[in-house]
């Protein structure tokens, strides 16, 4: 549990520079100093260990808006002060909990982050109470991309777990306004997780068929897949070969207006890292954590007018899409599908439900001693509903999330003609694959190619759909819904 005095100076630093920012002023490293200084004043140990640890998430944030800062998907995104840590010898929770062992201890007793370890999970930041650990919000450069744009449309993506996260916003409430703030547009990504999931299924039915009958998911979660990648390599080929759910969704906004911004705000701290991987270099520009939105940029504008005259509806997608936030529904998302597509399979499955688990099952996927046909892993215990940007508890960020999954107008993903249209309009310009199906491949060499895909089109989808055009909306189904594990 971070310091309360530290998170309130932090955030009181962050708005008063993302009011700079939008009036279009340079932040002075003296201003905000100053700043900090009045809300931690005094000069004892403990009050400078504040200072310190609010400067460097502040820093590391201002440094952002200077030239890009050289960065590869190799380099960890987290900053670790040793000097700032008050823990007892051998008592660091940040060590504790990380799992890959990434947080190491030098012969001079200073704690460091071994990039060539770290997956990114956020954990250890999470568990941090001094503050020693900060990341590198990309807060004021969303302040000076609204401000800024140049004609530029700019899209604001929502993770399947938003729903419920804002006291006292409703859906439609928060569209509004985000799109007050200054954003044209605001989606869903549970629509890009409805195609993705008919696209996992028909790849588990071509395993299925070729006598491949094991399967690995969740693309939708990068500390996941880094887990496979660095930890477990020799399974990295049973992972589907599908990008992530808000990767799908900015290429796919992307492939109507080039020249667009795409903002994801979500819970996730590892999708920070994922949008620098040089395969997915620009697919998303920016992105912004539930706790970020609420703290600084809602605390900055509460007054924000509604803004009328605009579709204020979150209905595209489907019950299946937006049961990705918590552990277990993508499993039974993709299950439908492959029901749809090969009827009357014995199909086992398993789930990892936080790091620990994935890399127990993992384990045995890679020993041999699995006895499943499909695996999903989840970084976060609980699902995404449980990530180090959430605001509210788990169980309730798994409930608010079921409820918002209920009220959808389509059951399944792969009875939702909007985000068959959504897909069939820009399928010639966009590919839904990952690195490993084109190693070492990056998205500008990506780009340069038309890229192929397996999904079966068929007579239900319409074309030349475009994002704003008005989408047929499918009803519920009266059959009754699959339960969730």
């Amino acid at each position: 549990m971070v310091d309360p005095d530290l998170r309130k100076a932090s955030n009181e630093v962050f708005k008063y520079l993302w009011r700079q920012v939008q009036a279009g002023k340079a932040p002075e490293y003296s201003d905000y100093q100053a700043l900090l200084y009045r809300l931690l004043p005094g000069d004892r140990e403990e009050k400078r260990r504040l200072r310190r640890a609010v400067s460097n998430r502040v820093d590391a944030a201002v440094r952002r808006l200077g030239p890009l800062l050289e960065s590869t998907e190799d380099a960890t995104q987290y900053i670790l002060d040793s000097t700032i840590c008050n823990c007892e010898p051998g008592e660091h929770h940040c060590r504790d909990i990380c799992l890959v062992d990434a947080i190491v201890l030098d012969d001079d007793g200073n704690l460091y982050i071994d990039p060539e370890r770290c997956i990114d999970c956020g954990q250890c930041h999470r568990a941090c109470a001094s503050g020693a650990i900060s990341h590198s919000s990309q807060l004021l450069e969303l302040a000076h991309l609204l401000r800024d744009r140049n004609d530029q449309a700019v899209y604001a993506i929502l993770a399947p777990s938003f729903a419920g996260q804002f006291e006292g916003l409703g859906y439609q409430d928060l569209k509004s306004y985000l799109l007050a703030l200054g954003f044209d547009d605001v989606w869903e990504v549970a629509l890009a997780a409805d195609v993705l999931t008919v696209q996992e299924a028909e790849e588990f039915v071509e395993y299925w068929k070729s006598g491949r009958k094991f399967m690995i998911t969740s693309c939708c979660c990068p500390a996941f897949i880094k887990l496979v990648e660095r930890h477990q390599p020799d399974v990295s080929h049973l992972v589907s070969h599908s990008v992530s759910p808000m990767i799908a969704m900015g290429r796919i906004l992307k492939a109507q207006d080039p020249h667009c911004k795409v903002v994801f705000i979500g819970p996730c701290l590892a999708k920070r890292a994922e949008i620098r991987r040089p395969e997915l270099e620009g697919d998303v520009d920016l992105v912004l954590t539930f706790k970020e939105l609420k703290e600084v940029v809602l605390a900055v504008h509460p007054d924000l007018a509604p803004v009328q005259d605009r579709n204020l509806e979150l209905r595209e997608a489907s019950h299946d899409g937006r049961s990705y936030a918590f552990s277990g529904g993508v499993t039974v998302a993709i299950l439908a599908a492959i029901e749809e597509r090969l009827p009357g399979r014995d199909i086992s499955t398993v789930r990892g439900n936080g790091l620990k688990e994935c890399s127990a099952l993992l384990k045995e996927v890679s020993a041999g001693d699995l006895d499943a046909n499909f695996m999903e892993g989840m970084g976060c215990p609980g699902g995404c509903v449980g990530g180090p940007g959430t605001i509210i508890p788990v169980s309730d960020g798994e409930e608010r999330v079921k409820h918002h999954a209920s009220i959808a107008s389509i059951e399944h993903a792969y009875d939702n003609k909007v985000a068959d249209g959504f897909w069939e309009s820009f399928s010639d310009r966009v590919s839904l694959w990952s690195k490993k199906s084109g190693e070492g491949e990056t998205n500008s060499e990506r780009r340069g190619r038309q890229p192929g895909h397996p999904r079966a089109l068929d007579s239900r989808r319409p074309g030349n759909l475009r994002l704003d055009s008005q989408f047929p909306h499918n009803q519920r189904s009266d059959e009754s819904r699959a339960k969730l594990p």
